[in-house]
């Protein structure tokens, strides 16, 4: 039993610097040549089109499926190469993504999805082994340049009696775009708080689409100086936001220092009232709901028999059941009027 155990501890302890030397260096060995393995991995791709001077592609369909089903803007590639390399391999914002060029299409509108120069930051020495779908059928259409007025989007001022008035210069910008999306562009401006007094300012101008956002990727401002985005200057009056209109009422009476009676008493007159767009509406509503009423301020002595008048100053009326924001500004030719005093 001792000579075993001298054996066995001079197999371990003779020569061990060499022995944990080899043991490291074999160890180093395969974990390299396990990492040179080539070995496969999936990822998601984005897909980006990108257009060429001429012409963009705004729509694929997979070459696979009908035609009329969209691609849905993915792929799903394989990518081969070392191990190690594939396993650390993280790309930017946790996907993949491929930019392919217009210029790749073949004769007949056809995108080989199979091109690693469409990725960037791809591990060294990889290649692509499938990529689902592999090939695109692509719809193109030419770029135009067109000119679109600017829309300036501007707050309401706190006082409704008021509303903003603006002014773009220059009024129309240029724009690269697809030939189906020139009747689809929109320009605005950021938006423009009002305060109380007038002023320029120079905000931004962003695109937007009325039906069909799939263009936007091709759609990019076109000026001298080469800016992504033109400069406006837009400038901001304050002015009455206040307009007239003609209602017909339904006209009474009221009579002060005597007891009297309109002749002809139940007349429907034409007045003018000024107020707001929002006023003026609400002034629409209660006249049809039959809530508004105007009336004479008139008076009779007990001496007189009776009195004609012919009633113009708007003092002399007095109306009930108007909306908020809504005043009288004359009634049409005056109201001719007769008081019959009956106690005279």
């Amino acid at each position: 039993m001792a000579r075993k155990k001298s054996v066995l501890k001079e197999m371990f302890s003779s020569d061990w610097r060499n022995k944990v030397f080899a043991l490291a260096l074999s160890s180093v060995i395969w974990f390299m040549a396990y990492n040179a393995q080539k070995t496969e991995k999936q990822f998601e791709c984005e897909v980006l089109f990108l257009a060429s001077s001429k012409r963009a592609i705004v729509g694929a369909t997979d070459e696979d499926q009908p035609v009329g089903v969209p691609f849905n803007g993915k792929i799903s590639i394989t990518l081969s190469g070392q191990r190690r390399d594939l396993e650390e391999f993280e790309p930017a914002n946790e996907i993949l993504v491929g930019r392919f060029r217009t210029e790749w299409l073949d004769a007949d509108g056809i995108l080989d999805m199979n091109r690693l120069d469409a990725f960037e930051s791809l591990p060294e020495g990889c290649s692509i082994v499938q990529c689902v779908p592999a090939r695109l059928r692509c719809e193109v259409e030419g770029l135009v340049i067109v000119k679109k007025e600017v829309q300036a989007v501007v707050g309401k001022p706190t006082d409704l009696t008021l509303t903003a008035r603006s002014t773009v210069q220059p009024s129309t910008v240029s724009i690269i775009c697809p030939e189906g999306a020139k009747d689809n562009i929109e320009v605005f401006t950021s938006f423009i708080a009002v305060g109380e007094e007038p002023k320029k300012v120079t905000p931004g101008v962003g695109l937007t689409f009325k039906t069909d956002p799939r263009y936007s990727s091709f759609t990019d401002f076109v000026n001298d100086r080469g800016d992504a985005e033109p400069t406006v200057t837009v400038t901001i009056e304050l002015v009455s936001a206040t307009k007239s209109e003609k209602f017909a009422i339904p006209l009474g009476y009221i009579v002060s220092g005597g007891f009297g009676i309109a002749k002809d008493a139940y007349q429907v007159r034409s007045f003018t009232f000024k107020g707001t767009e929002a006023a003026l509406l609400a002034m629409k509503k209660a006249v049809a709901a039959g809530e508004v009423k105007a009336y004479v301020l008139t008076e009779i002595f007990a001496a007189q028999a009776s009195k004609t008048v012919t009633e113009f100053d708007m003092d002399m009326f007095e109306f009930h059941g108007l909306p908020p924001g809504v005043s009288a500004q004359n009634v049409q030719g005056g109201v001719l009027y007769e008081i019959l005093n009956l106690g005279f």
